[in-house]
């Protein structure tokens, strides 16, 4: 699935997925690259439907929102602060029931059954130390 002409459907993400061992309930953090899966149909929604599918209700996802160093000119804004991580990432952000974690720097935002748990009080941990969602995360024994 890395072929630009490769022409990518719903079905084949969700199988993929399986394969790799993802299944209902899990809780996965996903790096991504729309560009490199070829052409998707129905784009990033179709990505971010086939991992919720996969992983159901009971699972959660979460997708680094970095936003990069902010200035006095360009704060970080909780809500309309753009993901610098990519199409699938802001479209996810963007996603009705998903929550950001409010940290101006190294947001992440998390959509699922664990979702509020992991994005909580990120303003008072490091970008990434064990409060955050990344140790949240990794005391779980969620799958990268």
């Amino acid at each position: 699935m890395t072929s630009d002409n490769v022409i990518v459907q719903k079905t084949e993400i969700r199988q993929k997925l399986s394969e790799l061992g993802l299944n209902k309930g899990a809780l996965v953090m996903m790096h991504s690259s729309l560009s490199s899966l070829g052409y998707v149909v129905g784009g990033a929604d179709t990505v971010i439907d086939a991992v919720l599918e996969v992983l159901q209700d009971e699972g959660t996802l979460i997708v680094p929102t970095h936003t990069g160093c902010r200035t006095p000119d360009d704060p970080f804004d909780l809500y309309n602060t753009p993901s610098r991580m990519g199409k699938i990432t802001e479209v996810l952000r963007l996603r009705k029931g998903a929550l950001r974690s409010f940290h101006p720097t190294h947001s992440d935002v998390a959509i699922g059954a664990l979702a509020y748990e992991l994005v909580r009080d990120h303003q008072n941990s490091t970008p990434v130390g064990p409060l955050s969602p990344v140790g949240k995360f990794m005391t779980k024994g969620g799958f990268v």
